[in-house]
């Protein structure tokens, strides 16, 4: 039997937040052995890595989540085990063709792209990764179809333990931690530490269902409907635009990061200055506002085949349910934390990365957690409706925003004019993409239930943060954290008692 919308989302929020924790320490870690400086290099080597990826695995896992819904919402077993494996093929051939690539020109694309020739020895280890994530990914979509999230977050567990140990014994026992080896070769030991992790991802996986498939046999069907050629149209139909719009928007997201040190110097800071600058943003600052939104990305990865096996019935009032307690659980915990990075930037940072002072940046990142959330939300949604275009354009347009914002503020108002690009750029796109979702489904915008009662969560924690600004003893770090902590607790029990959180039938 499946579960509900909530059981699923349930099961990814705590791999989630385990996993997430396990990423927080990894960070920590590395900001500690590389630096500010380091760490921008290290946000340098990882958009043309996902560039590769994301092109690829975004389009399968939508597709295989998407189609095997459908078929076994359709008592197709069979065919789902065929699209399962049709795109296990398609993707194992692209990702190790874009691995080539990145093994074989790596002097090109940390030179010409990058523009930091450090990065080639990390580019080609990464190479090894590509078609290993491709083959993973299919098989995750399977379970994300049939809407079993347990293997999955085994996977995500196992992978991410699997990464922090091997970059940990790396760095120690090749290299020794604070022997100050290079810049370059640390971020390598990093990359082979993914490496290595995305490889126990897939044997998990892997494992998993091998194991699940000896057990069960399907009582619905007992041979295939369509052939591999008709699964391979099936798969390509959805994947191949999704994938297109992926390249190009990874792309310009990678062309937007790329130019940012370049434009700092233009504005008059050194090119140690300015990697450093870009580390604390999107190294150290970034993965923080991240870390609250295991609920929306928890939503965002189950609402695609809940909505699709909605729609494959013809429920249209369940895919409205669905839509409108997932928008209105992203509004809560986008103003709670946008409430809470605002109120207590310093403590937070200073918690996270001593000395390294990105409370600063923290700051200036609080307002975008709101349209940050809500963007995952909605992205699920989309993606669930069979509105890929639409998310392209929408995505398109918030990036041409963030980047003429690169090119013609940041050297006025440095990483301040890019903070406040992507609340803009995440504002329009939300906008765009919920208008979308209202056309389609009928949806009614529920102002109330998704901006009024969540408000008062958001102005209890700034109210905590006031008062604590009283007391004789502030600024010290423990009476910080300890008002933070109070803090969120108050907007916790705000969201219960206007009920804004509730127990039932939410997401059943």
């Amino acid at each position: 039997m499946q579960r509900s919308l909530a059981g699923n989302a349930a099961i990814l929020v705590a791999s989630g937040f385990a996993v997430r924790m396990l990423g927080f320490v990894y960070r920590v870690y590395l900001s500690n052995l590389l630096g500010a400086e380091g760490m921008g290099l290290y946000q340098l080597i990882s958009p043309v890595y996902l560039l590769a990826v994301l092109t690829i695995t975004s389009g399968i896992s939508i597709a295989v989540s998407r189609l095997v819904s459908r078929e076994q919402a359709l008592e197709q077993e069979y065919n789902a085990r065929r699209i399962l494996w049709t795109s296990f093929f398609i993707g194992t051939a692209l990702g190790t063709l874009a691995g080539l690539v990145m093994f074989l020109f790596p002097d090109f694309l940390s030179s010409a792209v990058i523009s930091d020739p450090r990065a080639r020895d990390a580019l080609r280890i990464l190479a090894f990764c590509v078609p290993v994530v491709c083959m993973t990914t299919a098989l995750k979509g399977y379970f994300y179809g049939s809407q079993k999230m347990t293997p999955n977050a085994v996977a995500q567990m196992v992978e991410q333990g699997v990464r922090i140990l091997t970059t940990g014994y790396l760095i120690q026992y090749l290299g020794g931690a604070g022997s100050g080896i290079p810049v370059s070769t640390a971020c390598a030991y990093a990359m082979a530490g993914t490496v290595t992790g995305e490889m126990s991802s897939f044997l998990v996986v892997m494992g998993i269902y091998a194991f699940g498939r000896k057990r069960r046999s399907s009582p619905h069907s007992c041979s295939f409907t369509f052939g591999r050629r008709k699964a391979a149209y099936k798969v390509l139909g959805i994947a191949f635009p999704v994938s297109a719009n992926r390249f190009v928007t990874s792309l310009m997201g990678t062309i937007e990061t790329v130019m940012i040190p370049g434009r700092l110097q233009t504005g008059g800071l050194s090119i140690n200055e300015s990697m450093a600058a870009f580390g604390r943003f999107s190294g150290m600052s970034m993965p923080l506002i991240y870390f609250p939104a295991i609920l929306t990305s928890a939503l965002s990865t189950t609402l695609v085949p809940a909505i699709a096996e909605a729609v494959a019935r013809g429920d249209l009032r369940r895919v409205n349910h669905r839509i409108d307690k997932s928008i209105r659980y992203t509004m809560a915990t986008g103003i709670l934390f946008s409430a809470f990075f605002l109120a207590f930037p310093h403590a937070i940072g200073n918690l996270a990365y001593p000395g390294e002072n990105v409370g600063g940046s923290l700051q200036m990142l609080a307002l975008c957690c709101v349209f940050m959330y809500l963007s995952q939300t909605l992205h699920g949604i989309l993606n669930g409706l069979g509105r890929q275009n639409q998310l392209f354009w929408h995505a398109l347009t918030g990036y041409g925003i963030r980047i003429l914002a690169v090119w013609f503020l940041i050297p006025l108002r440095g990483m301040e004019a890019y903070a406040v690009s992507i609340t803009i750029s995440l504002g329009v796109t939300c906008i765009l993409n919920l208008r979308r979702a209202a056309r389609d489904t009928g949806l009614s915008f529920n102002v109330r239930d998704w901006l009024i009662k969540p408000l008062p969560a958001g102005i209890a924690v700034i109210g905590v943060r006031v008062l604590a600004g009283l007391l004789p003893f502030w600024g010290q770090m423990r009476l910080e954290l300890a008002a933070a902590f109070v803090a969120i607790g108050f907007g916790i029990a705000c969201l219960f008692a206007f009920g804004v959180i509730r127990r039932g039938r939410d997401f059943h």
